[in-house]
């Protein structure tokens, strides 16, 4: 009876040294920031870009994005369903430039997506670049 005390409070001990070891936190850090970030992104960066979007095309054009997400490594953006468009009238009468132009799915390197939650200067020239390459890619589909 009396080794059974003594196994459990050494399992006990072990699993509490193996929670505590520096690879476990070190994996825990990581992980904790990537779902920080992939929530960041889908939430204030996607607005932050619409709203950057906005301002580098002078109003004239309008951007709609279902979904951004990043790669495990934190180095690369993937949007999905891009749709650009003109902007609506002040009137809401319906848009006579054509029809909406589509992207299924781009991806963008961005080597700073890791320092977005901490830069805000980061976000801003990240956005940017972003609207760059989605009016790269429109030019390059028309």
């Amino acid at each position: 009876m009396a080794t059974q005390p003594s196994e459990k409070k050494l399992i006990i001990q072990w699993l509490k040294a193996l929670i505590l070891s520096p690879g476990i936190l070190f994996c825990t850090g990581y992980l904790l920031l990537y779902l920080l970030t992939a929530h960041w992104l889908g939430v204030h960066f996607k607005d932050e870009l619409l709203r950057s979007f906005t301002e580098t095309t002078g109003n004239r054009r309008q951007l709609q994005i279902a979904s951004l997400k990043t790669d495990f490594f934190l180095d690369t953006l993937t949007l999905t369903q891009i749709e650009l468009s003109g902007a609506p009238s002040p009137s809401g009468a319906r848009q006579t430039s054509g029809q909406p132009i589509t992207i299924s799915t781009m991806t963008i390197t961005l080597p700073d997506l890791d320092t977005f939650l901490f830069s805000p200067a980061t976000r801003q020239s990240s956005s940017r670049a972003v609207c760059e390459e989605i009016l790269k890619a429109e030019q390059r589909l028309q």
